[in-house]
């Protein structure tokens, strides 16, 4: 019975975080203070008959309880604020031109209008790098391109071009 107290405070924080967008250092002091409520309950459940009260009640502690609230809005912060590094394509989103090298890793989409590849990214050059010597690094990550509707490659073939992400 206290596992289904803790996912639904677990559950609770999901939802209090994806709609309360806090930054995270509240997060982690809300988890601190529950932590420390936890921790100093015996104390509080001695002088507060409201207290007593309430954790005849509930199976667990309220600080416990509390804190796993705190840390279901602290994950949803971690999954809405992805930590990506220079050798992630992902890391070049929104910030201009670059030339992309890479496979084509999935058989082709093709449409009326366009043809859809998934690239398998292995080297990109950043064009807004002054540093000419250094613009060009080895990466990972797959991207979905657009191209004409009369592009004839096919999977497996190894493609460069200009992308605008």
């Amino acid at each position: 019975m206290p596992l289904l107290w803790v996912s639904l405070a677990f559950i609770a924080g999901l939802l209090i975080g994806d709609g309360f967008h806090l930054s995270i250092w509240v997060w982690i002091t809300l988890c601190l203070l529950f932590l420390l409520l936890s921790c100093f309950e015996r104390i509080i459940h001695n002088k507060f008959q409201p207290w007593r009260k309430l954790r005849q009640w509930l199976p667990l502690s309220l600080g416990v309880l509390l804190l796993f609230v705190a840390l279901g809005g602290l994950r949803v912060w971690f999954t809405n604020h992805p930590v990506y590094k220079p050798d992630d394509l992902a890391f070049y989103n929104d910030r201009g031109a670059i030339i992309v090298t890479g496979w084509v890793s999935a058989a082709p989409d093709r449409r009326t209008d366009a043809t859809v590849y998934q690239i398998s990214a292995i080297e990109i050059t950043d064009l807004n790098n002054q540093d000419w010597v250094h613009a060009t690094r080895k990466i990972n990550g797959l991207a979905q391109v657009q191209m004409p509707a009369d592009a004839e490659w096919q999977y497996s073939d190894l493609l460069q071009f200009t992308a605008l992400p």
